[in-house]
């Protein structure tokens, strides 16, 4: 009964939060002023809010309850270490082999980034940047790589239907980024790929936040230093 119960509120939440969060960044048809990135953003704390409660909630309350194996405080560690930096490394390679092979394909690149490179951001600038990116980079992790793919995961133990399950959820993350180019949603659909991994290889997103925070702070870095 209570597992019956439990999985509908997992429908429930899973259905108000495709709905809510994830639907509308489809239909977004630019990326906007993106300088708007430097300044103070309401939108990146109402983000940190939602990604703290669907995060808590997942941990605490929805997640399969499973009998824990015995690891060592330092091992946990480790582990989330090693898969950070794997993770951080198949990132950037997937970056810049997807730049190369826009060279020879123009028409995939995006013009949003040309406005950041007039940009000469001061030291409170850079603050609310990491802040807005560490929000986007959170908020990202828990809805795409927990709360939207373990949810439709819990509804079946058909392998098949999980792969399908899996790449449903990229695909929906990688077309939320349509508004930037093609390249973009290629992009966001190889590396969403390494980061679920990540997830699912750590049992958190925490080492998955680490490292989308790290790849998009060295990207705008690059812009403005270019």
């Amino acid at each position: 009964m209570i597992a019956q119960m439990k999985k509908k509120y997992i429908l429930i939440q899973l259905c108000a939060v495709l709905i809510l969060l994830v639907l509308p960044t489809l239909t977004v048809s630019s990326s906007g002023q993106m300088s708007a990135i430097f300044s103070f953003s309401f939108f990146s704390l109402v983000q940190l809010f939602l990604a703290l409660i669907l995060d808590a909630e997942w941990r605490i309350f929805l997640k399969p309850q499973e009998v824990p194996a015995r690891k060592n405080f330092f091992s946990v560690i480790l582990n989330h270490l090693q898969w950070t930096s794997i993770t951080i490394g198949l990132l950037m390679f997937t970056y810049a082999a997807i730049t190369v092979l826009s060279l020879f394909l123009p028409q995939l690149l995006s013009h949003s980034e040309q406005n950041l490179q007039n940009i000469s951001p001061g030291i409170t600038n850079i603050l609310f940047l990491i802040i807005n990116v560490f929000c986007a980079s959170y908020y990202e992790e828990v809805i795409y790589r927990q709360t939207v793919p373990e949810s439709l995961l819990s509804f079946t133990k058909n392998k098949y239907i999980k792969i399908l399950f899996e790449l449903l959820t990229l695909m929906l993350f990688a077309l939320g980024h349509l508004y930037l180019g093609i390249a973009a949603v290629a992009n966001a659909f190889i590396c969403g790929i390494f980061l679920r991994l990540c997830r699912i290889k750590t049992g958190s997103v925490s080492s998955g936040t680490a490292a989308h925070l790290i790849y998009n702070m060295t990207l705008f870095i690059f812009i403005l230093l270019s």
